[in-house]
């Protein structure tokens, strides 16, 4: 497989004393507009509303338009909705087509390029303009993260080569060649319907002042979503599970703290990875931000500016380092730390380089055996997993001695008997 990196960055562009700030597309069966803002700007509710116009404040004219353009005067402020036809009589000193292009480059890059994340163009969709049921997606995004957890758009790309977000393997299942079949099962169904009500009628969905927000329950009202804009819906599990779980530290009085003092070490803390995001950094690189959440929900942070940790999000992992400083963000206390090491990484690292005596040695530290790992384009996987491929007998005991479950096992060895070599088999 042949893999390209690309990063586009800009400014939202500005012409004449206007800047482009979102794209209002319509799509039939859908009622409010689908917003897509530069840069998370908040848009005005008069264009959120199902009653929004596609009329163009140049021309004064309204009919059936599939996107239309809000810019902002950059002076006052005032914010006009133009047809893309209009833009040359707005614009006349410019290039209507080079400013709407460059426009509409900026708003849909990202969700295009993930469309092209490798993808052979048998796995293209036969029908992207369908309109699809959110139960259906959702029922697919219930299955896929409860065998294999959620995997953003940008987390996919922390990894090389990238590996496919949760939105792309979700998204496959509408094509010929999906990247691995989901088959939800009947709590996923029932997953999804919950999810579903929740969306339409919980306070906290309305309330998210965001047009991602917005989007979510445009579509879940509506019932149905295009091939583009899966990734939006699919989220929505997650949300909902993060809801859950706000609800719940707070009716327990859960709240974050600081941990301990400037300076002391931590050694195979246990927490659970609840957030990463990249930071632009300096002529080293950029670095990965983790976010973690202890078991009395007290939050840390590290900044890696290695390799990135191959862990999945929302497992117990034990977690070394030193406690750096104590910070606020957004009003949450969080203790960030220096010079970490995560004890099931290195189990990790360990068996994939057969050294049983490392193994052996990280095995007396009690780390999570069924801790899964990420691998491109297939499941996480567990230690066990991870011995069983390397096809090392000796390295698995060890594991099942010290507790780790074959039954969880993704990876099985195949039959060795009448085989002149042992195979392996996806157990799925």
């Amino acid at each position: 497989m042949e893999v390209h990196l690309v990063t586009v960055t800009g400014e939202a562009p500005r012409i004449e004393g206007w800047g482009f700030i979102a794209i209002l597309e319509r799509i039939e069966g859908i009622g409010r507009p689908i917003i897509h803002a530069h840069d998370r700007k908040e848009i005005s509710e008069k264009f959120k509303s199902e009653d929004c116009p596609d009329e163009c404040e140049h021309c004064n004219t309204q009919r059936n338009r599939k996107k239309t353009f809000l810019i902002e005067n950059l002076e006052d402020g005032r914010i006009l909705q133009i047809g893309s036809s209009c833009l040359a009589d707005f614009f006349p000193n410019s290039s209507p087509a080079s400013i709407a292009a460059y426009s509409e480059l900026l708003y849909f890059v990202r969700d295009e390029l993930e469309d092209l994340e490798e993808m052979p163009s048998s796995m293209s969709g036969d029908d992207e303009c369908a309109l699809i049921r959110i139960s259906t997606v959702l029922a697919l995004a219930a299955a896929e993260i409860r065998e294999n957890g959620y995997m953003s758009v940008v987390q996919a790309e922390e990894y090389y080569p990238p590996l496919p977000s949760t939105s792309l393997i979700i998204k496959s299942q509408f094509s010929r060649n999906p990247l691995r079949k989901i088959i939800p099962i009947e709590q996923d169904i029932e997953r999804a319907e919950t999810v579903l009500e929740w969306l339409r009628t919980s306070d906290y969905v309305r309330s998210g002042n965001t047009t991602f927000m917005h989007n979510l329950l445009n579509f879940a009202e509506s019932g149905h979503v295009n091939h583009k804009n899966i990734g939006v819906v699919a989220a929505g599990i997650i949300i909902y599970d993060r809801y859950l779980e706000k609800v719940n530290r707070e009716k327990h009085g859960g709240k974050s703290e600081f941990i301990g003092k400037d300076g002391e070490k931590l050694s195979d803390y246990p927490v659970k990875i609840i957030g990463t995001r990249i930071v632009p950094g300096d002529e080293y690189g950029d670095k990965i931000l983790y976010q973690f959440e202890d078991q009395k929900h007290n939050q840390l942070t590290w900044f890696c500016s290695g390799n990135p940790l191959l862990v999945e999000k929302d497992v117990l992992i034990h977690l070394s380092g030193t406690i750096d400083r104590h910070t606020e963000y957004k009003g949450v206390k969080q203790t960030q730390l220096k010079r970490c090491s995560v004890l099931e990484a290195k189990l990790v690292d360990s068996i994939e380089k057969d050294n049983s005596k490392a193994v052996k040695r990280l095995l007396k530290r009690s780390p999570n055996l069924e801790s899964t790992h990420l691998v491109p384009y297939a499941p996480p996987i567990t230690p066990l997993d991870t011995a069983y491929v390397r096809k090392n007998q000796e390295i698995a005991d060890m594991l099942i001695a010290a507790g780790a479950n074959p039954e969880n096992c993704k990876m099985r060895p195949g039959p060795a008997d009448d085989e002149p070599e042992d195979s392996l088999e996806m157990a799925i």
